[in-house]
């Protein structure tokens, strides 16, 4: 289910906490030029980031099928994270909306 459009040419957007009333939520829009150029395994590095800033396990999907760590990206696509079962919880995620700040 995907909640939002999708990101121009060029670009793949991972939507890391999806917020129904405020469609995307928390994600992340990457060029896919850098992720190219950055590593080997596309849908591994998107993992890693959702890692990163969750601090949680889990995996990347596309349409809500999951993506194997060696595939490549689809232009334009929008991934979310879903997390493990086991990592599931309460995350403290700071998140902007807009007209929040001047």
């Amino acid at each position: 289910m995907t909640m939002t459009m999708a990101p121009p040419p060029g670009y793949i957007r991972l939507i890391l906490i999806p917020v129904p009333e405020a469609p995307p939520g928390l994600c992340l829009q990457i060029p896919l030029v850098k992720i190219d150029t950055m590593c080997s395994r596309p849908a591994k590095y998107l993992r890693f980031l959702a890692y990163a800033v969750l601090g949680r396990e889990g995996c990347i999907c596309l349409e809500e099928i999951a993506v194997h760590d060696d595939e490549h990206l689809v232009d334009r696509a929008v991934y979310t994270f879903e997390p493990l079962e086991s990592s599931k919880g309460n995350v403290a995620v700071y998140m902007h909306h807009e007209g929040m700040f001047p």
